[in-house]
C-alpha cells in the first residue's frame, strides 16, 4: 500500500504498480516525498488537500495519465520538477510564493490564482 511516515504526516510511496486512476490524498498530510508518485502508469489524477505545505522533488514525475494537477492555497514549499512537462498546473497562488524552487515546473503550463471547485 502507500507508505506514510509513522505519525502520518509525510507520504513517501505511492506503489509504482497501483492500478487506481485517482487518489486522494488523505488530510493531515504535510509533506509529499521525493518521487513519491513518480512512475505509477495509471494515475490520471491526484487531490492534494489543503494541510499539504511541501511538495519534493519529482514527486508526480513521470505519470504519463496525468494531465492536470491542482496546487491549494497554503503549500509554501515545492522543489524542483515535480510535474512532466506535459502536465497543467492549476496553482491557487496568485503568483510563485517564495519558498517555491524556479524549477519547480519543469516548463509545464501554469494557471495562477486558480479558484477551483
Amino acid at each position: 500500500g502507500v507508505l506514510y511516515s509513522k505519525d502520518g504526516k509525510t507520504l513517501y510511496i505511492y506503489p509504482s504498480g497501483k492500478t487506481d486512476e485517482s487518489f486522494a490524498i488523505p488530510h493531515g498530510v504535510e509533506i509529499v516525498g521525493g518521487y513519491a508518485f513518480c512512475g505509477n502508469d495509471y494515475l490520471m489524477s491526484v487531490s492534494i488537500p489543503s494541510s499539504v505545505k511541501q511538495l519534493r522533488e519529482y514527486a508526480f514525475e513521470i505519470l504519463p495519465q496525468m494531465r492536470v494537477l491542482y496546487i491549494p492555497a497554503g503549500v509554501e514549499k515545492v522543489e524542483r520538477d515535480i510535474v512532466s512537462p506535459e502536465v497543467t498546473v492549476y496553482c491557487a497562488a496568485e503568483s510563485k510564493p517564495d519558498g517555491w524552487s524556479d524549477e519547480w515546473s519543469n516548463d509545464c503550463q501554469v494557471i495562477w490564482g486558480y479558484g477551483g471547485n
